[in-house]
């Protein structure tokens, strides 16, 4: 089987590309405001698509090749006739730049990620808001709908991923990384990422590797050579005189079972 390399030269900077299901072609969003379908064997330019005012974020093709969705810097969400170029229709409600579209399996439905902090999910042939999702703290990055189309699942620059449920627009579940931080009042604190509020407070005594609650119940315990190292803030990494150790939350153990988190060897 031979291959070669097609090289696309394109008008500007690239901010997203996609192939189209069946391979053929290729979808790019330009810094400079186009849309561009390319012929994948070639590298021709097929069709330009005119018609944002801002930086196209992100494009993706539809499941049957015939349309195009951008986002772009200037708030909008287009849909494209991916044959004729046309723009079929203008998808307006967010109230920042939007930087992450998708369509849904069955090509019905868009979802969008925006600046503005929601998730936004759209019918792609009327081009109405169907549901808009809140939750972020902060912009949203990426945006993608699951393979059966009843979940969306969002990513954003607040340290979290989101999964919501796509007909109610509930969210399902919110997934955020927890990390231990220490201080020199000799507490530590269990905390997400995406808050910084405190879960549990644990006062630990030094000499033995105990950890209590406020209320004097103990809760787990650490090995005693690793114990000075829980002033190391905002991080589960302990430092120590053995190679760096993390602490993983995957599993839980209570009371002196919890020291099979940390295989030491000797």
């Amino acid at each position: 089987m031979s291959s070669h390399l097609i090289t696309i030269q394109t008008p500007s900077q690239v901010n997203d590309i996609g192939f189209s299901p069946n391979g053929k072609q290729v979808v790019s969003g330009n810094s400079d405001n186009s849309v561009c379908i390319w012929d994948a064997l070639t590298g021709d330019l097929v069709k330009e698509l005119k018609g944002h005012t801002g930086q196209v974020r992100s494009v993706a093709f539809s499941p049957d090749g015939k349309q195009v969705v951008s986002g772009s810097s200037d708030r909008l969400v287009c849909i494209w006739d991916a044959l004729t170029g046309d723009l079929v229709k203008e998808l307006k409600g967010h109230k920042s730049q939007v930087w992450s579209v998708a369509f849904s399996p069955d090509g019905k439905q868009v979802v969008s990620g925006s600046n503005d902090r929601s998730v936004c999910i759209w019918d792609a042939l009327t081009g109405d808001l169907v549901k808009e999702l809140k939750g972020h703290t902060s912009q949203v990055w990426s945006v993608a709908f699951s393979p059966d189309g009843k979940q969306v699942v969002s990513g954003s620059h607040d340290k979290s991923v989101h999964i919501w449920d796509a007909l109610t627009g509930d969210l399902i579940k919110a997934l955020k990384e927890q990390y231990l931080a220490g201080s020199g009042d000799k507490l530590l604190t269990l905390k997400t990422i995406e808050s910084a509020y405190d879960v549990y407070q644990w006062s630990i005594n030094y000499h033995t590797g105990w950890i209590s609650s406020k209320s004097g119940h103990i809760l787990l315990w650490l090995p005693e050579q690793m114990c000075s190292a829980v002033y190391t803030p905002n991080t589960r990494l302990i430092l120590s005189s053995l190679p760096p150790t993390h602490v993983t939350f995957d599993s839980r153990y209570l009371g002196t079972s919890w020291a099979k988190i940390f295989p030491l060897n000797g």
